[in-house]
């Protein structure tokens, strides 16, 4: 998985642990590409794959906070990001673990379904069910396991 130039970031995941009753949280380590907020916000598409050359898309469920809240001059500045994805999107056969790549943005999520799907580039615009985001990631009106309010904005 690289950037080809088509406004995805690539990523190497570089830690993976579960979080009771939440997930799996995937430290992501900025490989290539632009990164930005907007393409890992709730809801989000990211295609990972492992070192052999599984592949799947997980979905965003909410951004890590554990040291501060999540902004793009962080993400810039530190380049990582812990994504909360469900439990059954990280530890599906096989497992998403240390050395898998993934990318997100353009490109991300177009024909997902499921539980946390979105639709259209990554963006979680659309998106329904648990882990869903309304009002373009925002949080807003936004109900179910996954809801919070405007988790990873700016």
């Amino acid at each position: 998985m690289s950037d080809s130039g088509n406004g995805r970031a690539t990523y190497r995941v570089s830690d993976v642990y579960e979080v009771p009753l939440r997930g799996v949280m995937l430290r992501l380590k900025v490989h290539g590409g632009e990164p930005s907020m907007k393409d890992l916000k709730r809801g989000a598409a990211i295609d990972v794959r492992s070192p052999d050359g599984a592949r799947r898309t997980v979905h965003v469920k909410a951004i890590g906070v554990i040291s501060g809240r999540a902004k793009q001059e962080r993400l810039d500045r530190t380049g990582e990001i812990d994504v909360l994805v469900s439990r059954e999107d990280g530890l599906a056969d096989p497992p998403v673990g240390i050395g898998w790549t993934a990318a997100a943005g353009k490109g991300s999520g177009e024909g997902a379904s499921g539980e946390n799907a979105s639709a259209g580039k990554g963006s979680g615009e659309g998106a329904s069910g648990e882990g869903a985001s309304a009002g373009k990631g925002s949080g807003e009106g936004a109900s179910g396991e996954g809801a919070a309010s405007g988790e990873g904005e700016d």
